[in-house]
C-alpha cells in the first residue's frame, strides 16, 4: 500500500481501517439494524464432525424432496 500523500489523506485512511476492523470483527454498528434473524436458541457451536458426507446438519423433510428431485 502506498504512502499517504499528506497527513489528513493518513487521518482518513486510519479512520477507514478501523471502521473495516470493526466490520471484520462483527463489532460495527452496521450490524444492529439487520434485518435477518436466527430464531434458534443455542450457544452456536458446531458439536458435530463435518465431512464430505456428512454436512453437520439434518435436513428437513421440505428439503430431502428438494435433495431428492435433483437426484
Amino acid at each position: 500500500m502506498p504512502y499517504p500523500a499528506d497527513q489528513e489523506k493518513f487521518w482518513q485512511l486510519v479512520k477507514l481501517v478501523g471502521e473495516l476492523r470493526e466490520i471484520h470483527l462483527l463489532k460495527s454498528p452496521v450490524f444492529e439494524d439487520s434485518i435477518t434473524t436466527y430464531p434458534e436458541g443455542g450457544d452456536n457451536k458446531i458439536t458435530r464432525k463435518i465431512t464430505k458426507t456428512s454436512p453437520g446438519f439434518e435436513l428437513t423433510s421440505e428439503e430431502e424432496k428438494i435433495r431428492k428431485s435433483l437426484d
